[in-house]
């Protein structure tokens, strides 16, 4: 995987003419940010400790000790080299997919934490760069899988480590600045996973592990019909998993050859296709999580739309682990404040629905605070809730769950005599 050799004006507008000009506009990003800041709403700003002291919700760390154990688990079983261990676990893990069941599946979880390596991990986050010795990182899987090759869980694991070793050969920088010799790697380490991953069906084991790795092997070059088909096999052998959605409408963005148009229409045909079991769900689920990095996705969504579709899909998935994260992501359309321009017509349309609708999550479907949702600590979900209940919490009254099991407010006890 070789790339053509760039002119000299290009290599020195993009070396020297772009970062020149980064430097220049800083005092002025410096400044946007500021106003931006101070611009931000003050919505929740009146919560105190006290106030949150109101709100009696319980807090579950039920799914943390879950992802821990998993996490903790995989770890030492990386340590002992028993790669054919998590390989057979993660197969068992396939087997519990319950399109009922919110947060990330077990066998995401499984792998996640297998792959983890902190060299790679250093490469990617720009600390340090490809070492010579960067292939090792692959030879015990290659070595597990060439003990028993006809394994789908160690095919997915192998394949998956040497996409992570192709992309660390790539690295961050502009396309000009990566050598031949890093693109030569580059096409080693994904070739061979298309290696692996040629040699198994996915939907005949179903095996979400290996449509994943095929999904991501696909997704480097970029929206294609290919990577639709790869996300269309995805999604049924896991239904409605939110990170698999994701991942594939992040892919369909313009920057990865994409477009706006396409991402819109691909939302209504998958709430389309689903709509007998989700009604609108898939609508909401595959747009939610692209206001973090081009809200421009949503300038001309069907906000009614989205809005049916976050009701559906709350009515189907109650679980903490779901509601937690919708309310999240709400509360993000709700408050988001543009920092380089001025709020558009469309930004204020999609607050003026995203705020109300975090509300109604809050009184109707939150039940539980899920600490892995939230970055910082309970302190935001707290204080949205008592926002949501601003007249009763400042008249002293204590929000808690009544007997429907949606939260109310509730006249404190009387101070004993």
């Amino acid at each position: 995987m070789s790339q053509s050799t760039y002119s000299a004006p290009t290599v020195f507008v993009q070396t020297f003419v772009f970062p020149l000009i980064r430097l220049i506009m800083l005092p002025y990003l410096i400044i946007r940010l500021t106003i931006a800041v101070f611009r931000a709403p003050n919505e929740i700003r009146w919560v105190t400790k006290s106030v949150q002291n109101q709100i009696k919700l319980p807090v579950d760390h039920a799914l943390d000790d879950a992802n821990d154990m998993i996490k903790g688990r995989a770890v030492r079983m990386m340590d002992d080299g028993d790669i054919a261990g998590i390989a057979d676990w993660l197969i068992a893990e396939e087997q519990d997919i319950d399109e009922t069941r919110g947060g990330l599946r077990g066998y995401q979880t499984l792998i996640e934490a297998a792959l983890f390596n902190p060299t790679l991990q250093m490469i990617e986050t720009g600390e340090l760069d490809p070492p010579k010795s960067l292939d090792k990182t692959v030879i015990p899987f290659e070595e597990a899988l060439g003990k028993k090759p006809g394994h789908p869980g160690l095919a997915a694991l192998t394949a998956l480590r040497h996409l992570q070793a192709g992309w660390a050969f790539r690295g961050s920088g502009f396309v000009h600045e990566i050598t031949d010799a890093q693109w030569e790697k580059v096409g080693e380490h994904y070739g061979r996973a298309a290696e692996i991953l040629s040699e198994f069906d996915a939907e005949a084991l179903r095996s979400p592990a290996l449509a994943m790795a095929k999904h991501k092997l696909l997704a480097i070059e970029g929206a294609s019909s290919r990577l639709d088909a790869a996300f269309d096999l995805w999604r049924t052998l896991d239904p409605m998993s939110s990170h698999m959605f994701m991942c594939h409408a992040f892919h369909c963005l313009p920057r990865w050859g994409g477009s706006y148009e396409k991402i819109l229409v691909d939302a209504r045909r998958l709430a389309g296709e689903t709509s007998e079991r989700w009604g609108m769900a898939a609508y909401a689920l595959y747009l939610i999580q692209l206001s973090d990095g081009e809200p421009e996705v949503f300038e001309h969504m069907d906000l009614e739309l989205f809005e049916e579709g976050v009701h559906d899909l709350l009515a189907r998935r109650s679980e903490p682990p779901v509601v937690n994260f919708w309310l999240r992501e709400l509360n993000e359309m709700a408050s988001a404040t543009p920092v380089f321009t001025e709020v558009t017509k469309d930004g204020a349309r999609l607050a003026d629905m995203a705020a109300p609708l975090r509300d109604y999550v809050i009184r109707t479907h939150l039940t539980v605070l899920d600490p892995t949702m939230w970055e910082d600590g309970i302190s935001l979900p707290l204080a949205l809730v008592a926002n949501a209940f601003k007249d009763n919490v400042q008249a002293g009254d204590i929000i808690a769950l009544g007997d429907t099991g949606c939260l109310c407010p509730q006249s404190p006890a009387p101070l004993p005599d």
